[in-house]
């Protein structure tokens, strides 16, 4: 996560949005997942909540500072007191699975409510990307419809936000970062972008996140074949290393033009990211990326 932060693999395209900027990020997101995976959940939620936030500039400019920073803060303290900071996020609950829309977490307006303004939620999430983040991008029923909070863990007071975790759940083949489940009892969150028009509010995170799949699923893909070939390089059959088999040496081939077919489609994207206010490019990401 540090090394992750202080290389700006969280922040880079918005800090410095250079020419090519999404593409040189990619490339190191796509180094650094091939050492230990399980780190780029919350880097990638912390990076896709930029767009996110960036719609509630008042929101934004109380946090976006902390979220750019490149440090790595550890430590479970009110976000006022820290260097920097991580954003996870909290769509899913058991009644509705990938439909959002059937959530049933509630928003109650403390005065006047709004973009920008404060509620209480009330609710359970079924599952909670990176719970040791800092803050969660949240969908709930406001009175006006669904819409998108940003929840912290501390309130500004300095109290525990009740924001309580039930249990944490282990991913498929990650074993270094849990999901988890929550109870929302009353939690503070203010409302990013318009009363009603949450998931048109988070589809910016979830773009994000979902490209970061992609980076993350070739990565794994280039790491998984570096270890099939080392292995190869070592066990015998038949008295001769399986490198040195014709059959086996087809697989290989097979698995790096796949690998270098999933690097090169990722690319793509990444530099269509960089184009993304030309029209077809914004059509090539929405469908590439998922």
């Amino acid at each position: 996560m540090q090394t992750a932060i202080e290389n700006g693999l969280h922040a880079s395209p918005w800090t410095d949005p250079r020419k090519g900027a999404h593409v040189a990020r990619a490339a190191r997101f796509y180094l650094h997942s091939q050492i230990e995976a399980g780190h780029g959940c919350p880097i990638s939620m912390t990076f896709a909540a930029v767009p996110c936030i960036s719609l509630q500039p008042d929101v934004a400019k109380q946090w976006l500072p902390k979220i750019l920073a490149r440090s790595y803060d550890a430590r479970n303290v009110p976000v006022d007191q820290k260097q920097g900071i991580t954003i996870g996020m909290a769509m899913t609950e058991k009644q509705g699975g990938s439909d959002v829309r059937a959530n049933t977490t509630r928003a109650i307006p403390i005065g006047a409510g709004g973009p920008g303004g404060e509620y209480e939620l009330v609710g359970h999430k079924f599952f909670v990307s990176a719970p040791m983040c800092d803050a969660f991008l949240v969908l709930a029923q406001a009175p006006g419809g669904l819409s998108c909070f940003l929840v912290p863990r501390w309130k500004p007071d300095g109290a525990k936000n009740p924001l309580q975790v039930l249990r944490l759940k282990k991913k498929m083949g990650n074993a270094s970062n849990a999901s988890s489940e929550t109870e929302l009892r009353g939690a503070l969150g203010w409302m990013i972008g318009p009363e009603g028009r949450g998931v048109a509010t988070i589809i910016e995170m979830v773009a994000m996140t979902r490209f970061d799949c992609m980076i993350g699923s070739s990565a794994i893909m280039r790491a998984a074949l570096s270890q099939a070939i080392d292995h190869c390089r070592q066990r015998k059959a038949f008295g001769r290393l399986l490198i040195d088999q014709p059959i086996m040496q087809n697989v290989l081939a097979d698995l790096a033009l796949e690998t270098e077919a999933a690097l090169a489609l990722t690319m793509r994207i990444a530099r269509a990211l960089d184009h993304r206010g030309d029209e077809q490019q914004a059509h090539l990401i929405r469908i590439g990326s998922a």
